[in-house]
């Protein structure tokens, strides 16, 4: 699923995901298992373009998790 590259440009890794079905895992993966409320505001809008995109309609599941260090 998906493949890694290097960019030359900026001198890092990036890992890229093409097909609908692996991006479908990826979202199923992600979803209620990111805790940073940033990162979940990013989430959203990518499962969102991807609904309208591919005509879909998954529903985005926000945990209330709330980690902290007193927690494993």
């Amino acid at each position: 699923m998906g493949s890694v590259g290097i960019s030359k440009k900026s001198n890092s890794v990036i890992y890229v995901v093409k097909g609908k079905r692996d991006v479908e895992n990826l979202i199923n993966i992600f979803n209620v298992n990111i805790f940073i409320k940033k990162k979940q505001a990013q989430f959203e809008k990518w499962v969102l373009n991807y609904n309208d995109k591919y005509k879909r309609n998954i529903d985005i599941k926000v945990s209330n998790f709330n980690p902290s260090l007193n927690d494993a």
